[in-house]
Formats: C-alpha cells, sequence, structure tokens
C-alpha cells in the first residue's frame, strides 16, 4: 500500500482582479494578483479524490506591457516511483514526459518510500534521493540546494518556500511532512509584496548576440596592427646591439580566439546600453575663484548646485560632487555664488564663485566614441573614450544622488546602498554593521556601452551614539586607542549641544562635525606673543578623558583681539560653563578641528551618522560575520541585481528613459563560454583525475616526502585552556602517524615545551617567549623544527611567534590551533602534514606530462608578483610589502621566494632587478643546472591603469636582471600577465546541465568573447569549485608575450590562446598546500601570500615597539611614532630564505 501524496497545480490569471491591485511603496506601480488553484490529492485505494481550493497570490511580473505566462509547480508521484515527491518548472529544466501526467521539465525528485527506484528523467537531471527514515530537514536542505531561495525566503523545519525563478509564487510553501508521510499545502503569512523583474530567470536558452561576434572576428581579423612604443633600454650599447628590444604593443593584441572545451552560453552582468536619438549631454568642469577650504565645502557647493531649482530648465543636473557638472542642454548660466556653512541666523559663514567651464566643442562626443568602439579597424583606445565614460557613470548615478535613503560611496562614487527601512544590513559587532548594495559601472563593449551590475557587500559604521560605538569598538579590539584613533578619521557626527540649523523648508537640520581623530599629545600649535612656548592644547596622552585634557581659552573682541590674560580650561569644565552638560569620565575626547587648530568634544554630545562606509581592517570575528551575510548563492544575487540593481538606480524607469535618453537591456548579456578540462595530476603511488576541481588523498602519498630527523612540540597556552598534556602527546601521534601515511617523515617522539600567557605586560611576555623559543633552537641537539600549538584566537601570538622564528631566530615551524590539534581529525592532520612537507623542500604533487605544456621541457620558470598596501586602519608610515615566487623546475611543486619592504602606497616593484637575479640563482641551483628558456611571469594587484607601468618600468627591471645573468647568450622570452581577482565580472549558467549543485558555473568556465574588448588578449577563467556562496573567475589580461605567439615548436594546428588558457588553467591546480583548485593562477597566489606574511611581520614590529614604550612608562602610544621598520626586520633568516616559509 502505497502513502498519500498530492498533486499542486498553480497557474497565473491573465487578467486582474478587481479591488486587488498591490501597491509598491517604493514606486506606486501596479502589480497583477493571480489565481491559485491548490489541489490536495488522496488515495482510498479504490479512487482518487480531489480537494480543491482555492487561494491569491501576487504576481511578481511588474513593468511595462508584461503580461503573466502560465506556469506549473506540480507535485505527483512518478510513474516507477509510487509515493514520491516531484516538484518540476517549466522554465528551469527540460526532462521526457511522463506516463501519467502532463509533460514534465527537469524534475527534482525525492522518494519518500523507495530510495532506490528508477526516476523519471535522462541521466544528466538533476535527481535527489531521500529515505523517509532522513529526518526532514536533511528533505528540505536537499530541495533547497536545486530550488534556491530568494534573499527574503527561509526554509524552516518541515517547509519549503518555493523561489528561484521570475515566475515563482511568493508566499507559496511546500511543506512535506515526513512523519505524516502527507504532502501539505500552505500559504505563508502576508507580508510586503516582493518585486520581481520579469527577466530574473537564470536558466534560460537564449543565446549570444550574433552581431558581437561577427563584430569580434573581423576586429580579429583586421590588417590594422595597434600602435607600438619603443621600449625603455638602459642596458649597455653594445649588449643592446647584440641583444635589441623588440618594440612593446601597449595594449598585446589578440593572436586567435581559443577552441578548446565543451561550448556554452553564459549570462554575464552586462546590460547593452541604447541611447536615444535626441540623446545629449553637456559636461561642466566646475572652477573655484578661490580655493575651498575644506573637501566638504566642495561637497557642499555641487550639491547646492544640482539641487538648485535654478538649474532644472537645462535638465535634472548631476555631478560627481568633485569636478564635473552635467547637463542635457546647455547652460546660459557664466558663474554663481554658493554659501555653505549657515550660522546660528542662517547666514553662511562661507561663499564661493564658481565658473562653469564648458569641455570639448560643447556637446559630450557620445557619437563619435561610440562610433569608435563599433569600428572593427580601430585597434587602440578611441579618443575621449575615458573621459564619455566617466561621464556616463555620472548620469547613471543621477537617480541614486536624488534619493536620501541611498549612500553612495568608493572614490569612484561606483557603490549603491540604501540606508533607510529598504536596507538589507548584518551586524558585524565593534560598531559596525554590514549593507548589501550594488556596483554599477559603465563599460567599453565589443562596439557598444554596457553597464557592469553586481552585488557589493560593505562595512558600515552603525548610527550609534558615540559612546556606545567606543564601547563596542574596544570590546572587539582589546583597547586598541590607536587603531580607534585612525578609525575615527574623517567619521560624520551630529552634535547635540549646538542649537539645529534650517534647511529650505523651515525644518531643523542637526549641527555635522568632522571627526580628525582622538585628541593627541601633537595637538595644538604655539600660543601667538607666548613667551613661555605654550601650545593652544595640552594632552597628557592618546585617549585622554575631557578632564585631562586642556585646551587655551582667551577673551577676544568683535574683531579677534585678545582683551585680557588667557588660562587654559579643561574641556569637561568648558562643556559643563557653556552648555551645562556633564561630560562623562573616562571617555576620550574627540577632536573635530585638526592637529594644529583642535576643536575638542566629549564623546557623549556626538551621534555617527548613518550611511558611512568602514574601510579599515576587520577583525577576525568581523571577516567572519560579513562572509555569513555576503555568502550567497548565484540565483540570489542574480535577483538582487536584476531587482535591487536596475531599482536603486531608478533605470527602469520611464523618467530615466526620457530624461537621459538612455535605455538599458531588460536582461543581462549572454556570451559565449567554454569549460576547459581538468589536468591529470603525479603522486608516488598513483595519477589522480580531479572531479569537479577537487580531489582526495586517500591511497595517495607525496610525490617527493621530506625526512625531518628531530622536531619538538611548543605548547603555547592562554588562560582557561582546556586542553590537556595527554591530549596534545594524542594529536603529536595521530599527526606523525597521518603524515608517515603520506611519504611525510617525522622521526622520534617530540619533546614538549610549555609557555603561559599569563595576562603579564605585552613587553615582558614577548620577551620570555623569545628566550623559550631561542632556547628551544640552541639546546645542544637543536631540533630540526618546531610543531607550535596556540590557543584560538591568538593572532597577535601568531604573529609574533612567525616573526621570532622565521626573521630573528631561523627555526623552521608550523602552528597549529590547539582546540582542532587534540581532536584528532584526520583530514586536519593531512592538511597540515601538505603544509609541512612544503616546508621541508618536498614534492606533493605535480602536473602529468600530458598536462604540463611547455612546462614539460623543464625550461620554462613560472613567477608570481604582487605587491600588498596599507590598510586605511594602519599606521601613517606602514610601508609597502613586495613579493616575489618562482618555480625551481618543471614541476611546480616548490615555489621559493622574498619579500621587500618598498615605499609606501608604490605598485611598482623597486628591487625586481636584484630579486629576478636571486630567482635565477636559485633555478639554476648555483650554476649546476641550465638557465631557463622561458619566464612567465603573473603580475597580482595592478589595475587597467597601471599597464604600461608594468611594461616600462618592470619589464625593464626584468631586462637589466637578464642582461646581468644571460650576458651574451640569447634571453629568455618572457610573457607577462596581469591577474586581477578584485573586479565586478560574474557569470551565470543557463542551463542545468553547465552548473555545479551550488548553481555556480562548472570550474573551468572560461570567457573571452562578449564582453573583453576585442583587440585585447584576455579572458575570465574560473578554474574553482567554490565550497559556498557564488564564484568570482579570475581576470587574465596579457600585457607582452614572446613564449605562446612565438613558439617555435609549435604543432600544426596550434592554438597560441589554448595553449595558454590551458596551462592557466592547470597551474591552478598546483596549489600544494590544498587538494582543490584555487581561484587564480597559484604563482600570484603564493606571492599575495608571501606579501601578507610580510605584512605580520610588520605588525609584529610595531606591536613590540608599542609594548617597549609602555614598559618604559608611556601609558598610551600613537603608533605613528614608531619609526618605519629597517629591511632586515622582515628579511627572512638565511636558513630558511629558500624554503617555502609563507606557505
Amino acid at each position: 500500500m502505497h502513502k498519500p501524496y498530492i498533486l499542486v497545480k498553480s497557474e497565473l490569471a491573465e487578467t486582474p482582479m478587481k479591488n486587488l491591485d498591490l501597491q509598491n511603496k517604493r514606486d506606486k506601480r501596479r502589480r497583477r494578483p493571480c489565481r491559485t488553484n491548490l489541489f490536495p490529492y488522496t488515495d482510498s485505494h479504490s479512487h482518487s479524490q480531489f480537494d480543491q481550493s482555492s487561494c491569491l497570490l501576487e504576481d511578481p511580473a511588474h513593468g511595462d506591457d508584461v503580461t503573466p505566462k502560465a506556469r506549473d509547480i506540480t507535485a505527483r508521484p512518478a510513474a516507477l516511483a509510487p509515493a514520491a515527491l516531484i516538484l518540476t518548472d517549466h522554465e528551469a529544466r527540460t526532462a521526457p514526459a511522463q506516463a501519467n501526467g502532463p509533460q514534465d521539465t527537469g524534475a527534482l525528485v525525492a522518494s519518500l518510500d523507495d530510495p532506490m527506484a528508477a526516476l523519471p528523467g535522462s541521466p544528466s537531471d538533476p535527481a535527489l534521493l531521500v529515505n523517509r527514515r532522513d529526518s526532514a530537514q536533511a528533505l528540505l536542505d536537499s530541495l533547497s540546494d536545486l530550488a534556491p531561495l530568494g534573499p527574503n525566503d527561509s526554509v524552516l523545519p518541515g517547509s519549503l518556500s518555493v523561489a528561484g525563478s521570475n515566475r515563482c509564487l511568493t508566499g507559496l510553501v511546500v511543506q512535506a511532512d515526513l512523519l505524516g508521510e502527507v504532502a501539505k499545502v500552505r500559504q505563508t503569512p502576508s507580508g510586503e509584496p516582493r518585486r520581481r523583474n520579469k527577466s530574473n530567470v537564470m536558466f534560460t536558452s537564449d543565446t549570444p548576440d550574433e552581431g558581437i561576434a561577427l563584430f569580434e572576428d573581423k576586429c580579429l581579423n583586421s590588417k590594422q596592427d595597434i600602435k607600438q612604443e619603443a621600449q625603455l633600454d638602459f642596458r649597455d650599447q653594445d649588449v643592446k646591439e647584440k641583444n635589441p628590444l623588440p618594440p612593446v604593443r601597449l595594449p598585446i593584441r589578440r593572436p586567435i580566439y581559443g577552441m578548446k572545451g565543451k561550448k556554452i552560453n553564459l549570462r554575464a552582468n552586462f546590460f547593452p546600453i541604447r541611447f536615444g536619438p535626441s540623446a545629449v549631454f553637456y559636461a561642466y568642469k566646475v572652477i573655484f575663484e578661490q580655493p575651498p577650504n575644506t573637501k566638504r565645502h566642495v561637497i557642499q557647493v555641487f550639491t547646492s548646485l544640482v539641487k538648485n531649482p535654478e538649474f532644472a530648465r537645462f535638465g535634472p543636473p548631476v555631478s560627481d560632487l568633485a569636478t564635473w557638472f552635467v547637463t542635457t542642454r546647455k547652460l546660459d548660466i557664466q558663474a554663481k555664488r554658493v554659501g555653505v556653512d549657515p550660522g546660528d541666523d542662517g547666514v553662511p559663514k562661507h561663499v564661493y564663485t564658481v565658473r562653469f567651464k564648458l569641455q570639448g566643442d560643447g556637446r559630450l562626443p557620445l557619437e563619435a566614441v561610440t562610433r569608435g568602439l563599433s569600428n572593427p579597424d580601430v585597434h587602440m583606445k578611441v579618443s575621449n573614450e575615458d573621459f564619455v565614460i566617466q561621464m556616463l557613470n555620472i548620469i547613471v548615478s543621477g537617480y541614486a544622488f536624488n534619493d536620501p535613503g541611498v549612500a553612495i560611496t568608493d572614490k569612484s562614487r561606483s557603490k549603491y546602498f540604501y540606508i533607510d527601512d529598504r536596507a538589507e544590513k548584518w551586524n558585524l559587532g565593534g560598531g559596525l554593521e554590514c549593507l548589501r548594495g550594488i556596483f554599477s559601472s559603465v563599460r567599453p563593449g565589443p562596439s557598444k556601452f554596457m553597464l557592469n551590475l553586481n552585488v557589493s557587500n560593505s562595512a558600515f559604521y552603525q548610527p550609534l551614539p558615540m559612546d556606545e560605538f567606543y564601547n563596542e569598538f574596544l570590546r572587539m579590539r582589546n583597547e586598541d586607542y590607536d587603531a580607534l584613533h585612525r578609525t575615527l578619521r574623517n567619521v560624520k557626527v551630529t552634535v547635540k549641544h549646538l542649537k539645529p540649523l534650517k534647511d529650505d523648508n523651515g525644518n531643523p537640520v542637526p549641527r555635522v562635525k568632522n571627526i580628525w581623530g582622538l585628541a593627541t599629545t601633537k595637538d595644538g600649535a604655539p600660543i601667538k606673543d607666548d613667551q613661555q612656548g605654550r601650545l593652544t592644547a595640552k594632552v597628557p596622552s592618546l585617549a585622554a578623558d575631557p578632564y585631562d585634557v586642556e585646551f587655551w581659552c582667551q577673551a577676544k573682541d568683535d574683531r579677534g583681539n585678545p582683551t585680557g590674560p588667557g588660562w587654559y580650561i579643561s574641556v569637561a569644565k568648558y562643556f559643563k560653563e557653556q552648555y551645562n552638560i556633564t561630560a562623562r569620565k573616562g571617555l576620550p575626547v574627540l577632536n573635530v578641528g585638526n592637529t594644529a587648530r583642535p576643536i575638542y568634544m566629549p564623546m557623549d554630545v556626538c551621534r555617527i551618522i548613518k550611511g558611512q562606509q568602514y574601510n579599515g581592517d576587520l577583525s577576525t570575528a568581523q571577516r567572519q560575520e560579513i562572509i555569513k551575510f555576503s555568502c550567497r548563492r548565484p540565483p540570489d544575487n542574480h535577483e538582487t541585481i536584476m531587482n535591487l540593481g536596475r531599482d536603486i538606480l531608478g533605470i527602469p524607469t520611464k523618467k530615466f528613459r526620457n530624461e537621459k535618453q538612455m535605455d538599458f537591456a531588460d536582461t543581462m548579456a549572454v556570451v559565449p563560454g567554454r569549460i576547459l578540462d581538468p589536468p591529470t595530476l603525479k603522486y608516488a603511488t598513483r595519477p589522480e583525475a580531479p572531479r569537479n576541481g577537487s580531489w582526495n588523498l586517500v591511497g595517495k602519498k607525496f610525490l617527493k616526502g621530506a625526512s625531518i630527523e628531530s622536531w619538538v612540540c611548543v605548547w603555547i597556552k592562554a588562560g582557561g585552556t582546556r586542553q590537556k598534556p595527554e591530549e596534545i602527546t594524542t594529536g603529536l601521534g595521530e599527526f606523525r602517524a597521518k603524515a608517515g601515511e603520506m611519504g611525510l617523515v617525522l622521526r622520534g617522539i617530540p619533546a614538549i615545551v610549555s609557555f603561559n600567557l599569563d595576562g603579564r605586560d605585552l613587553f615582558t611576555e614577548h620577551q620570555a617567549l623569545f628566550k623559550l623559543l631561542d632556547g628551544v633552537h640552541k639546546q645542544s641537539k637543536r631540533p630540526d623544527f618546531a610543531l607550535i600549538v596556540i590557543p584560538q584566537g591568538a593572532d597577535r601570538v601568531f604573529r609574533y611567534v612567525k616573526w621570532q622564528c622565521d626573521v630573528r631566530i631561523g627555526l623552521a615551524n608550523h602552528c597549529v590551533l590547539a582546540n582542532k590539534f587534540t581532536r584528532t581529525d584526520a583530514q586536519y592532520m593531512a592538511n597540515n602534514a601538505l603544509k609541512v612537507n612544503l616546508k621541508f623542500g618536498g614534492i606533493n604533487h605535480t602536473l602529468d606530462t600530458n598536462s604540463s605544456g611547455l612546462l614539460a621541457a623543464g625550461k620554462t620558470m613560472v613567477v608570481g608578483i604582487d605587491a600588498t598596501h596599507p590598510a586605511p586602519t594602519d599606521t601613517d608610515n606602514f610601508p609597502t610589502i613586495a613579493a616575489i615566487v618562482a618555480s625551481t623546475d618543471g614541476g611546480l611543486g616548490q615555489w621559493p621566494g622574498e619579500i621587500r619592504i618598498q615605499s609606501r602606497r608604490q605598485e611598482m616593484m623597486e628591487h625586481l632587478t636584484d630579486m629576478m637575479l636571486k630567482r635565477l640563482h636559485r633555478w639554476t641551483l648555483g650554476g649546476k643546472k641550465p638557465l631557463p628558456d622561458n619566464i612567465l611571469i603573473y603580475r597580482d594587484g595592478v589595475s587597467e591603469g597601471q599597464y604600461n607601468q608594468v611594461l616600462v618600468t618592470e619589464m625593464t627591471a626584468l631586462r637589466g636582471a637578464f642582461a646581468k645573468v644571460y650576458k651574451d647568450r640569447s634571453h629568455p622570452r618572457l610573457t607577462i600577465l596581469v591577474v586581477t581577482k578584485r573586479h565586478h565580472v560574474r557569470f551565470f549558467p543557463t542551463s542545468a546541465q553547465d552548473c555545479d549543485r551550488t548553481n555556480n558555473c562548472k570550474n573551468g568556465t572560461l570567457v573571452e568573447r562578449g564582453i573583453t574588448r576585442p583587440w585585447y588578449w584576455d579572458f575570465y577563467l574560473q578554474a574553482q569549485t567554490p565550497l559556498q556562496g557564488s564564484a568570482r573567475p579570475a581576470h587574465y589580461v596579457v600585457l607582452y608575450d614572446e613564449i605562446f605567439t612565438k613558439n617555435p615548436s609549435s604543432p600544426k594546428g596550434y592554438n597560441a590562446a589554448d595553449a595558454l588558457q590551458q596551462l592557466t588553467h592547470n597551474i591552478c591546480y598546483m596549489m600544494a598546500r590544498c587538494t582543490r583548485a584555487i581561484s587564480y593562477g597559484t604563482p600570484a597566489f603564493l606571492a599575495d601570500r608571501y606579501c601578507d606574511r610580510g605584512r605580520k611581520y610588520v605588525l609584529a614590529y610595531y606591536e613590540e615597539r608599542e609594548a617597549m614604550l609602555k614598559k618604559s612608562g608611556k601609558k598610551k602610544v600613537n603608533k605613528s611614532d614608531i619609526p618605519v621598520p629597517e629591511p632586515h626586520y622582515i628579511e627572512v633568516h638565511h636558513t630558511l630564505a629558500e624554503t617555502m616559509v609563507y606557505i
């Protein structure tokens, strides 16, 4: 006997029902309700009975000229699996018709009786088998994998919200009650209608624009070449004559499109832009006749101009609030006086006169640039292209600018966030929150402009009273007042002790102040005519409170001249006398002036204004929270782009189209792509063929296992440590055994040396820890290796240990977390064995010969280069860290490297010649092996505007190194690729067969057409399969190439693009510290990791110096007073310099 099951059929009504118009509170557009028919079905053995009921649901479709399409969501028994629940979506998938029902598409099957029953659909269709003994939550989790939820949906035990396409029925929940073995249907509680765009479909069968493909082919076949520029050459004249350098083409031209891999179609988050026949814009540069006092005044002037009704007749103006003023009609106003900072009487304190200078010949050269983009014979940037793009981005921002509930952030004003009741936010702790918004950028595409929209998640200051923010911040940052000082720089606050101003409508507006920082010992300037050399401020220490901070007070006449002797007065006393406000003791004083002319305020009179982005470093806990919020599957991000993205910019509205004569495609662009095959990996035991971007180590041994003769365990314990000595001993035994299975030999049983973090002052603790580590290293039987067990969350301890062991002592080491190490988890032990083997020169795996391409000959060195810059919350003298790593042979199993300190925020490598010389010396093993014939460089961290600098500055430095080593011999062929991971291009699969279990594109997905510039040699590659969230492809741009396009041994049918792209994909499998393909090229990734290690060394240096100053008697230290570390402070010890110490 089969258990009861149910049929649910819903259809959207073709006509609106009377008196049921649903109003959206944002744009008041009419929405179409629909009639949903629910048919509970009961099998009573002898007959079937349908109980029909009816309920109303809203139609999520909206916009102009939208007619709802009929759609079925059916739950019914499968032909071969009675008592099975099948959810089908006619718009999502395709599958064969079933015997006892209408044509089904893409069945999602949950068998409640027989988990092994045959299920409908082709083998490639996703199928879900759930035994009825499984928990209800497991079934619901599995179903949600295949029918992803929207941002406002939720999965509760026993319920599943049907979502994931533009025709999903908002409010409908299918509830599977496995205990009663009955499928039920209910309607969710009513709430605010959720808007869905008519184009919000991921799985569609659309095809790429044939016109774009034709244009790209014309560009490829064009005989016009890119302008060539001579390369700077600083070598000796005789060397130049023997080895002349070829000219550098900027940028290098695409030689051919790739062909390898399975061909697919994808959606890219780009929307083609169409301009109306009367699209005319005038761009004016606003010139101040007198320099503005502050940036705040500049913003106030531009805001006043944009909102001035006098300019409305020239078309609603827009501005970047810094330089440009754009209108749709030509101005007849030459100049304007604008007042800012009104006083209590409403009279502005500052008045500026600005002039409007029309750029170019008058109109924005939109037509000329568009015509240049669509000319296949133009192989360089069109004249005025960057300027037109800048103006178009300003125009696109106009709608959001006029919405008071939107914050526009980023230097280029390209990120938009709701900050009112429409905001999607998440508390990060420490006084911060994360908001979900949209990134927007106009980009030049093949033959047309396109709008790139992407989901953006950013940290913001919570709009809290300042004293609450202070408590939240210090609770998470452990009383780091120097970090607080930097964090508060430029934060805007309202103050309650000053009388509010009035806006144009007479409404009160709170006074706003801009925080300079905390009161510091450097504040103040010499008092005029003071014989004692006193300063205008007296601050005993950083973060002193209102009762300790004093400033010079002096009575003055109307002209500002002193009328008597002056005196020092505390901030607390002044506020009590002037405003009858009693300041709280213990709260640091804020400076809302500047260092030379401080203006002090107690914290408890200030409140942070909402909508201010936080740009500093996040703590580990805050990073974890932001990942929770931002980690979403592609369907959710797709929906956010299609709805929030378009709504916040106002681009679906007729008003925008009419005012700007600009329109945007309703759907994302469809682009062609390919899925590359994974490589084969070589281990000591047998080869491995990864699947879905990952593999495991079961039954495998390292290709080359290291051997460690003696080792020691250093157990660093914090207060309240739960681990016992016997647990550490057990963990050591488990680690040794697991490492041995994998081929890493650890001989003997290590001694355990303990160290207690007992809460003493930091300097004393550091000295004691250094003495212990140095003593371990210098003992009579010197250990080869120290396994250091540290407590969870001890970031400062980790930094100090690494700095001391790697740089000062030269003790090979590896850190593990106590709470994980004592669990004796085999996977955790294996992961750590991977890293230890690499640190001791072992080789975990290499590429199989057939997957190595030109690497197989062993004559190609692969290099990674990166530079890491200070965070906004770092000290003012924190340096930039530069790193280089390079392979030592064709196997790519080892990547030693070097880090250097260089000028602050200098991206170009200052010591590249010397660093490359050391890599070449390491390759030859001191002259025992031939120099490489090819050098392939993956350069990370370079923006589009710095491509020329790389080719002029860094390539010259590389050539200088080659000249010193190769001398009269032929120099190596050189190829330089820039790898960019911080971009906003995303791809969405259009077919269920082309996505993975998380609805991401399959790993190996490559795109080089549709959104790229036809004459650049660039491509997007998603090499990894993300464990969660949405995948981000890496963007590769070939700046210079002598290897792939000039391959002397290329076989017949050789394709340079295929060779480079497949090799790049295969290299992503060479991150030997894990068993997964990574998101971008391994050498660039490792260079980034080495930069991060160097940054930790520098942080440890500052922390030690700060602890030293506090030990000497300073209570609160400003880290900016600490001198910049000398280069040797991060120079890895010579005994570890040529190892992967950073891994």
